[in-house]
């Protein structure tokens, strides 16, 4: 539980995409509103304020009603003499937050993520021979002592090896204020996770190790996720780090002029690019010109135009089991820009037809 204190500074707007993006805390915030326990502020010009302490269910809800959208409660809120919330809870914020890939739509033949997860504020490992008492924080050379005796008789060595990575990931890596992502019934489900790793028996040893999240309300359909980011979903691994795509995460469901607004309500450095909208530009080369084929030292323009096509052939992508799919009827939102060509400028083209090193 988190509180709100009375006299709280409440920014008076809200973005744009609030409502869709995060409704739990849209739908509290106007309750609050007619309710009369945020009201308009006789003390910050422009602002509403709180007349009463506040209960939220975690420091991102609380942030999200004072400032009008959705924003990580972890980073913003800060003590006196600075620090984070996160830097309060055993955690540093020098670590950034990290989304993660947990899988739980086939544990042991049953989806976890529409049985457990999503209506009861979880996310899981089973961890179904794991010895009870495993402190949060534990280092891998321990865990994989742990692992080796308490799986000895029903794990490989890969297998192992591999539970160790899960695991620790699971307990020692993930932190309270990083995101997390499911895959179940072709969407993708994000949510935050909002507290510590707990360890339990359940009845059926398939969610022994637990942390709580708080879910979007709805999820992004697969197929029209960024091919990036089903690349690196296809990875059949029960814990993956998804840092590598963050900002596709960030941007799921957010139109660019969305993302802007959402920036400025945080009160970003408007000098810094919003890495969601960065990654969604298109690589361009440039036209092959003479000028072009020139400073590269390259003297057939005709091969630059064929190199320059096969930068527009696009790669298969990948379905939540890792197989190639096409995509069906979605149009990429991307922006084109254009960088300098990406060849080294010492390396020379032949005028023949000749490909380097093949002799075709």
């Amino acid at each position: 539980m988190f509180v709100v204190a009375a006299g709280s500074p409440v920014r008076a707007n809200t973005v744009p995409s609030f409502a869709a993006r995060n409704p739990p805390s849209y739908y509290t915030r106007q309750q609050l509103i007619d309710t009369g326990v945020i009201r308009r502020s006789d003390r910050w010009r422009g602002y509403l304020e709180t007349v009463s302490d506040i209960e939220c269910t975690s420091p991102s809800a609380a942030a999200e009603i004072l400032m009008g959208c959705s924003v990580n409660g972890w980073g913003v809120w800060k003590s006196a003499d600075g620090r984070a919330l996160i830097d309060h809870v055993g955690q540093s914020s020098a670590v950034p937050n990290r989304p993660w890939l947990a899988r739980g739509s086939n544990v042991s033949g049953l989806d976890l993520v529409r049985r457990q997860w999503l209506p009861e504020g979880l996310v899981t490992l089973a961890a179904s021979r794991l010895r009870q008492d495993v402190r949060q924080g534990i280092g891998k050379d321990e865990l994989r002592t742990l692992v080796r005796e308490d799986y000895e008789s029903t794990a490989t060595y890969s297998q192992q090896q591999q539970l160790v990575e899960d695991l620790h990931a699971f307990l020692s890596r993930m932190k309270p204020g990083d995101t997390v992502c499911t895959i179940s019934g072709g969407h993708l489900y994000v949510g935050e996770v909002t507290g510590e790793a707990e360890q339990t028996q359940s009845e059926d040893r398939r969610s022994n190790l637990r942390r709580p999240v708080e879910w979007q309300p709805t999820g992004h359909p697969y197929d029209e996720l960024p091919e990036e980011l089903q690349q690196k979903l296809s990875i059949q691994h029960d814990v993956v780090d998804l840092t590598s795509v963050q900002a596709h995460i960030e941007g799921l469901g957010l139109t660019d002029e969305e993302l802007v607004e959402e920036a400025e309500a945080i009160e970003r450095d408007p000098g810094m690019e919003i890495p969601a909208l960065t990654v969604r530009r298109e690589l361009e080369l440039p036209e092959p010109t003479v000028e072009l084929a020139a400073e590269l030292l390259v003297h057939d323009t005709e091969w630059l135009g064929e190199v320059r096509g096969l930068r527009r052939t696009r790669r298969p992508e990948r379905s939540p089991s890792g197989s190639s799919t096409r995509r069906r009827g979605v149009s990429s939102c991307w922006m084109p820009s254009v960088v300098p060509w990406p060849l080294p400028t010492s390396w020379t083209r032949p005028p023949t037809r000749t490909r380097p090193g093949t002799g075709r």
